[in-house]
């Protein structure tokens, strides 16, 4: 089907396969970038073409599935068994007669694995696995601050779960302390500092040697700026240059700080 105007739809939308697109591709272009993403929707399926491990072998009409009427195929899996697939589903949502959940199950996640804090104790069994069987797998984990949770198969795999849900709480706390310390633009705990900091070579904060002018460099940063107090041959004076500083815009700030916090 050619591109034609989309009607009721503003200029530069197109009609392929019944469905609105706007770009300069081509019909075909669209159509097998459609394909790759599994997307069959609207489009007429051929018998002889594959979608994963199925098979397209006829095409059986109208048929009420999943709770509507679907354009429904006949398709033949790799495995020999057939199975009938709404068009939209195949390639996307199936692509196989299920064979593929069963060959998932062979390789289950081994007992003893660890994913981040998670160490998997055992698959889920019984009644509650077929009731949340959907092809994944679910495994009770023990989690290394002592929980137990159960995580779908998938997310252990990809990294997407890696603990019972305490690194996040940590990384909030974190966030939140940092955010509680952070006053006007300024770290407050910085300020108080004894030990310069571990990428600091000179062993003064704010002091840093410049190569190309062979002079000590003092800055000090307060409330989101930063300062220049000058160039120093000797360390001392660039030191002396920093703490002078820090006791004009330090000092007053702590001061009120403290008085705040104990309020």
């Amino acid at each position: 089907m050619e591109p034609r105007p989309y009607e009721g739809v503003k200029t530069g939308w197109r009609a392929i396969d019944n469905r609105p697109y706007k770009g300069r591709d081509s019909a075909e272009a669209v159509r097998t970038k459609d394909l790759k993403k599994g997307k069959t929707m609207n489009k007429d399926l051929t018998p002889g073409e594959k979608h994963g491990r199925l098979e397209i072998i006829e095409y059986l009409g109208t048929k009420q599935l999943y709770g509507k009427r679907r354009r429904v195929y006949l398709c033949r899996c790799e495995c020999g068994g057939t199975v009938e697939v709404p068009g939209s589903y195949i390639g996307s949502r199936v692509k196989s007669c299920g064979c593929l959940r069963k060959d998932y199950r062979k390789n289950a996640i081994a007992p003893g694995s660890v994913f981040g804090r998670l160490t998997v104790i055992e698959e889920e069994s019984g009644e509650r696995r077929e009731e949340s069987w959907d092809g994944r797998g679910r495994y009770l984990c023990e989690c290394g601050c002592g929980n137990t949770v159960v995580v779908r198969g998938d997310y252990l795999r990809s990294g997407a779960t890696r603990s019972c849900g305490c690194l996040r709480r940590e990384a909030a706390n974190v966030a939140a302390a940092h955010e509680k310390n952070f006053v006007g633009g300024t770290f407050v705990p910085r300020l108080t500092m004894e030990k310069p900091m571990k990428n600091n070579t000179s062993g003064v904060t704010g002091v840093s040697w410049n190569r190309a002018r062979c002079r000590w460099v003092a800055r000090i940063g307060f409330k989101g700026r930063s300062y220049y107090l000058g160039e120093y041959k000797d360390l001392g004076d660039a030191a002396r240059a920093r703490m002078a500083s820090e006791d004009v815009l330090f000092r007053v700030f702590l001061e009120q700080y403290i008085m705040f916090r104990s309020e």
